[in-house]
């Protein structure tokens, strides 16, 4: 069984690409997750690609992407859904969750992306994101650990992937450990 993210992010409602209604605890799944920012018109989209090699190669030990197009930034992310999924899984294969448009920044940004900026500031303190392929990587218990540029490529950031993906095994380990399970359950006095 995998544990659910402690923060307040979990309860946090939207809609996937295809208009299905999730939140963001549901698509965590205590797994290690990158939030990403994205646009399909932008100088950064080619980083679809190592996003995407990034979720297939570490996918099955715990690790997830959840990708939100904005079009917040110079209007780079114009179309419809149908428009948006269609270019990311034809021309980078993206297997990854993808919600529909979230603004990030301003009075109208999404509560997740709201609450992502309060809990890990940016440059100088600031919590707007400045564009779009704008990355947080959050622990399997929901905290955010790192929040990196649109500068940042996705391969530069597997190493902290990886470490964090330890620290879940290590977790999952002692909480399936015969001692954890005796301290869970009650015993015979």
């Amino acid at each position: 069984m995998s544990a659910q993210p402690r923060n307040h992010c979990t309860l946090f409602p939207f809609f996937l690409i295809d208009g299905t209604p999730t939140t963001f605890g549901a698509l965590a799944q205590g797994n290690v997750t990158l939030v990403v920012n994205v646009a399909s018109q932008c100088g950064f989209t080619g980083q679809y690609a190592g996003l995407q090699q990034l979720y297939a190669q570490y996918a099955p030990r715990g690790f997830t992407i959840v990708a939100t197009p904005s079009n917040d930034f110079g209007g780079q992310e114009p179309g419809e859904p149908e428009e948006i999924a269609r270019f990311a899984c034809s021309r980078f294969n993206v297997t990854f969750p993808l919600t529909q448009k979230m603004h990030v920044n301003g009075a109208d940004a999404h509560p997740l992306w709201a609450a992502l900026k309060a809990e890990r500031t940016g440059w100088f303190s600031v919590q707007r994101v400045w564009w779009n392929f704008a990355k947080m990587l959050l622990s399997h218990d929901g905290r955010v650990v790192e929040r990196y540029s649109s500068l940042t490529s996705p391969a530069s950031i597997e190493g902290d992937i990886l470490r964090l993906l330890a620290d879940r095994d290590a977790a999952l380990s002692v909480s399936d450990s015969p001692a954890a399970s005796a301290a869970q359950t009650p015993g015979d006095s």
